[in-house]
């Protein structure tokens, strides 16, 4: 949690939607150093109190409620479900936060919130991904050599799967996929093409985004570029 409000602070890239570094979800031209500093704030002090067991004053609880009015992101909505049991939050919560950087960071809160019945339910009766393969050696190459795998994305499950973003380490390496749901029982299939760059060892990572209510899949890429 705190690296987690730390990268907040930090503009680290899964904060950033294109559209503004701090405010994942919304549009934002600018927003000042007292303004995240404030936000940051008012989760820190509100997760303290949560992990101590402790309640929040009215005037903290109103500031946490008006934090989420501003920026609803999943954690300070899901601080506020904690304080209050407010069942409209938790609505929010399992069905309006869907997004990458909730599946990334937060998909063990999520779980948290749900009953092991209903868990259950929702593990066997949704979309599941399986990859055919989860790591790739790439074997030796020059700088500029540019190489493609096909990774394989199989549905196991019993809804269908929607991958919603595939997101390489690095923009060397590029990712094309067909956009369309995979049926269960369904495949479908990733090209990653990476141009190799810098001389020496290199690992890269691709992040596979999806409906699955489950960390999102990591690919691996490994290899080594030598001068020509």
């Amino acid at each position: 949690m705190k690296e987690a409000f730390q990268n907040t602070f930090n503009k680290r890239i899964f904060f950033d939607d294109g559209k503004g570094l701090f405010l994942n979800q919304y549009e934002a031209k600018e927003v000042s150093s007292a303004v995240k500093i404030d936000f940051l704030n008012i989760q820190i002090q509100s997760y303290l109190n949560y992990e101590k067991k402790e309640s929040l004053d009215p005037d903290e609880l109103d500031r946490l409620r008006k934090s989420v009015n501003t920026y609803p992101y999943f954690f300070n909505t899901y601080l506020l479900y904690q304080f209050t049991k407010d069942e409209r939050l938790l609505d929010q919560l399992m069905q309006r936060h869907n997004t990458n950087i909730d599946q990334f960071l937060y998909t063990g809160l999520k779980k948290s919130l749900i009953s092991t019945e209903e868990l259950q339910s929702i593990d066997s009766l949704g979309p599941k991904l399986e990859l055919d393969r989860y790591a790739l050696q790439f074997g030796e190459g020059q700088p500029s050599d540019k190489k493609t795998v096909v990774v394989k994305v199989k549905n196991t499950g019993v809804k269908d799967l929607l991958l919603t973003e595939v997101v390489p380490s690095c923009n060397c390496v590029s990712a094309n996929w067909d956009k369309k749901p995979i049926p269960p029982g369904g495949q479908g299939t990733v090209a990653l093409t990476y141009e190799l760059r810098n001389i020496g060892n290199y690992i890269q990572q691709v992040t596979f985004f999806s409906n699955v209510l489950e960390e999102p899949a990591v690919f691996i890429i490994e290899g080594v570029v030598k001068n020509k």
